[in-house]
């Protein structure tokens, strides 16, 4: 099933295995995340699911895509501020740890104050691992757990580095580099948002010298790129990641 399976009446059949459905926390033109829980342990069930072009559905893409996220999760595999992988359900859906909390763009709770010292920790054991984050500038990307520490959530478009010597491998190489240096840009830019006095001089420093890779991303790509999405690919849902359970 190219949508994968879907809730009813409050429980969700996944891989032959029921759990207690919560809730959609994010359904667009590209997956639909659903929260669901199974022996008292939550998990994020996610399928990659293309609807470009209104009813035109790309099953190599959306294979793809999962693919790719379930790649990345082992590559990081151990990383604190990564949520864990479960396991991949098919080829276009897989299951995830869940982490409590809120997205950085949604009134989080007060930081710890080691909370950006800890962001940059993540950040760095992520490239260490030869990953770019690149899509680090979206504050929903950046869980504050009920702990009030940093998650890191959707490698969709993260990127690794190749091992292979051939020149077109390096020059992706170079473009993988370039790409962490910007995460680190994003982390300060964070920093700035929320506690611009806890600033270093290196760090605004860093800020002060915005990548020029950074500028051509936005106006050669992402202002194109949104220009195309509100055109043809249609609005499907919203996000929405949960509150607390306490609340």
């Amino acid at each position: 099933m190219i949508d994968g399976p879907l809730a009813h009446d409050g429980i969700i059949e996944i891989d032959g295995e029921v759990y207690r459905h919560h809730g959609t926390l994010k359904r667009d033109a590209f997956a639909r995340t659903e929260l669901v829980e199974k022996d008292g342990k939550k998990y994020l069930f996610k399928v990659s699911r293309l609807a470009i072009f209104g009813r035109l559905k790309l099953r190599r893409l959306m294979n793809g895509l999962t693919g790719h996220e379930v790649h990345v999760h082992h590559l990081l595999e151990g990383v604190h501020g990564v949520p864990k992988l479960t396991r991949r359900v098919s080829e276009n859906s897989f299951l995830r740890e869940f982490v409590e909390g809120r997205t950085l763009d949604r009134d989080p709770p007060e930081l710890r104050p080691d909370f950006f010292d800890e962001f940059h920790d993540i950040v760095r054991n992520i490239h260490a691992r030869g990953v770019a984050f690149v899509d680090l500038a979206k504050k929903e990307n950046v869980v504050v757990t009920t702990e009030g520490r940093p998650f890191l959530i959707d490698f969709q478009i993260s990127i690794s580095l190749s091992k292979s010597r051939w020149p077109p491998a390096l020059l992706w190489n170079v473009i993988v580099r370039m790409m962490q240096r910007a995460d680190i840009y994003h982390v300060f830019k964070h920093k700035r948002r929320c506690w611009p006095g806890s600033l270093t001089d290196e760090e605004r420093r860093t800020l002060a010298r915005m990548p020029w890779f950074n500028r051509v991303h936005k106006y050669v790509f992402r202002k194109p790129y949104h220009l195309i999405k509100r055109r043809f690919i249609p609005k499907h849902g919203d996000s929405e990641y949960p509150f607390y359970e306490n609340e």
